[in-house]
């Protein structure tokens, strides 16, 4: 427990504490929170090549012709459940080859006959949250596309009546 003076002068401080001020340290403190990037505003992450990502809008709207703004919609939701995705197979791989790492570790504590110092528990509940990712994604994903399809096909049959 602190102390009345104590936390006056804590209080006091954190007055003076306004946080970055300039756009630069604004932009590198708004990422401090960013673990794996699945869900955030930014589509394409500072780390990522931003070419990629517009191909695949090319493609997806080469493919759908979207009509309206709600198509167009649908297909911006499309790349960015695709892209989402994209990364998370990434994550996942990486997270595959650290659990690899850590049975072949565990396995040769037991050839010399010591306990395994390390758990898999860790990086089995980051696959299993991974898991979890991949399905939500992936329902996004034909959400959008069933959406766009119907919309598509619902045009199509106006038009041709």
């Amino acid at each position: 427990m602190i102390s009345e003076a104590q936390q006056t002068a804590n209080r006091a401080n954190a007055q003076l504490s306004t946080g970055p001020r300039s756009p630069a340290g604004r932009a590198r403190v708004s990422r401090n929170a960013l673990k794996h990037g699945l869900f955030t505003r930014q589509v394409v992450l500072a780390s990522e090549d931003p070419g990629p990502y517009e191909a695949l809008v090319h493609d997806l709207l080469e493919q759908y012709e979207p009509h309206g703004p709600a198509e167009a919609a649908l297909v911006a939701q499309l790349a960015v459940q695709t892209w989402r995705m994209r990364r998370l197979l990434g994550i996942e791989s990486l997270l595959l080859g650290r659990v690899d790492l850590e049975i072949r570790h565990d396995e040769c504590l037991r050839a010399v006959d010591r306990p395994p110092q390390a758990t898999l528990e860790p990086s089995m509940r980051e696959m299993d949250r991974t898991s979890l990712y991949v399905t939500r994604i992936q329902r996004a994903l034909d959400a959008a596309r069933g959406e766009l399809e119907a919309r598509q096909e619902r045009r199509t049959a106006e038009r041709l009546q």
